[in-house]
């Protein structure tokens, strides 16, 4: 099985690369890049620690919303206060059987209602959120740049899907499925994106999945002669 994030980037955006990113909004980097991208890994990996605490505290009815005092911690913990929101899971497991592939979902919410909210938790990214590399995405997405926010968003519409698909009794509000991306400047909210037409890509994602490695190497130098 393939993981999301690897499928995605291979059917949509092969070419990325962060140290070719250097077109769109960013603000000044404060380290190296070595230590950015080093820093970043550590602050993601705190924060899934931080939620996986925060659930076992909420399913053990402990006090999950006064216990934490980290600056990210912190800014998580108040949305979810603010919008009554309770944390139920972290790094829950989805998959799509068909196109052999899965993931992780960071955090499962509920609503006071019962609807469940699916949340990609982010640290950071000061510098390349909306950087890209001028070249769109490929088809049924080519409107959008390879911008690591842009390859969020995608990758929120594909776990909003597979959710869907795997547990189609259960109720989800898709309009607070969000990016949370949590930064020393506050936490910024990107919600789900219903117009990407995630159909059209799972159906770019089988065909994908059907060819021959011979095929995808073939498929890929003509995608650059065409560049």
């Amino acid at each position: 099985m393939t993981g999301l994030n690897m499928a995605l980037k291979t059917a949509f955006y092969p070419h990325y690369s962060y140290t070719k990113a250097i077109h769109g909004h960013s603000t000044p980097l404060q380290f190296p890049h070595e230590d950015t991208y080093k820093s970043g890994r550590i602050r993601g990996k705190a924060m899934d620690k931080l939620t996986d605490e925060m659930v076992l505290k909420a399913k053990n009815n402990e006090d999950w919303q006064n216990s934490f005092t980290g600056i990210f911690q912190t800014q998580l913990v108040d949305y979810l206060k603010r919008n009554a929101l309770f944390p139920v899971a972290s790094q829950y497991p989805l998959f799509d059987s068909e196109l052999r592939m899965g993931t992780h979902v960071d955090l499962v919410c509920k609503t006071t209602s019962g609807k469940f909210v699916l949340f990609e938790n982010k640290v950071g990214y000061e510098a390349s959120l909306e950087r890209h590399t001028l070249k769109p995405m490929r088809a049924p997405f080519e409107t959008l740049n390879d911008s690591p926010l842009n390859q969020m968003h995608l990758y929120v519409a594909f776990i909003v899907r597979m959710f869907k698909k795997q547990y189609p009794m259960r109720e989800l509000d898709e309009s607070l499925c969000a990016i949370l991306r949590m930064s020393p400047n506050g936490l910024d909210i990107f919600s789900y994106r219903p117009d990407l037409d995630v159909e059209s890509g799972a159906n770019a994602l089988r065909k994908l999945r059907d060819l021959t490695k011979r095929d995808r190497l073939r498929l890929n130098r003509n995608q650059r002669k065409r560049k």
